[in-house]
């Protein structure tokens, strides 16, 4: 699968510094970023914006993981301006606010695709898991300590470990199907109709799809998950 036909927050198996930076250390610095893009205190995003771009480039996330990321804020933002500014045309010092303000809300989503596609695409599935459960192993050594009142039995932590990775690795699971869907859509001449009407007709067509597919995929991951559960 070429860079072009891949899709967003995929694995991209190449050495860099950033990919031998342990993954519970990418993964506590994702968390600080996604808050700090969203401080009130706008040096802050900014900073943010000149780590994450000086990370992209040592991790050297490819070009064409930019452009989808471009791609889907060229949407988002053709949305936010159109229900933004429905109905009667406001004053021209409101047009100016609402622009700032769309135009800031815009830079930290961007921020925070550019987080996650050096995230996903410089930690493997496996590292990910693991630096949870190091997370939830620390937690229930901790907990360990600690009785629940009146009773001599410590306090169990669950298995959230397994329900974060699987959230988390489904993710880029959305985009790889929505790119199958689209390969197949073309195979079968979809890519042969241009224009709005045709994009809205695929649009409609396949998001139906996209849903069905990832359903499907949920309930091969659960039975996997209580076939190994049974097993152990």
């Amino acid at each position: 699968m070429t860079d072009r036909q891949s899709p967003l927050f995929r694995f991209n198996p190449v050495v860099t510094p950033i990919h031998r930076i342990p993954a519970l250390a990418k993964l506590c610095a994702l968390v600080a970023v996604s808050f700090g893009v969203f401080s009130t205190r706008l040096f802050v995003p900014f900073l943010a914006g000149g780590a994450l771009v000086i990370l992209a480039i040592f991790a050297k996330i490819p070009l064409s993981s930019h452009l989808k990321n471009g791609r889907i804020l060229l949407w988002y933002a053709l949305f936010v301006i159109v229900f933004r500014f429905a109905g009667p045309l406001p004053p021209i010092d409101a047009i100016e606010q609402g622009l700032a303000e769309s135009g800031l809300y815009l830079f930290r989503l961007a921020l925070i695709l550019l987080a996650g596609t050096v995230f996903y695409e410089t930690t493997s599935t496996l590292e990910i898991r693991n630096a949870l459960y190091t997370i939830q192993n620390a937690i229930a050594r901790m907990t360990r300590r600690f009785r629940t009142k009146g009773s001599k039995k410590t306090v169990r932590v669950p298995d959230v470990a397994l329900l974060l990775s699987l959230t988390i690795t489904f993710i880029p699971r959305i985009f790889d199907s929505w790119i199958r869907l689209n390969h197949s859509w073309d195979a079968r001449g979809g890519n042969l109709h241009h224009g709005f009407r045709a994009s809205i007709h695929r649009i409609t067509t396949l998001v139906p799809l996209l849903i069905i597919s990832l359903l499907a995929v949920a309930s091969d991951t659960d039975r996997a998950i209580r076939n190994r559960s049974s097993n152990t």
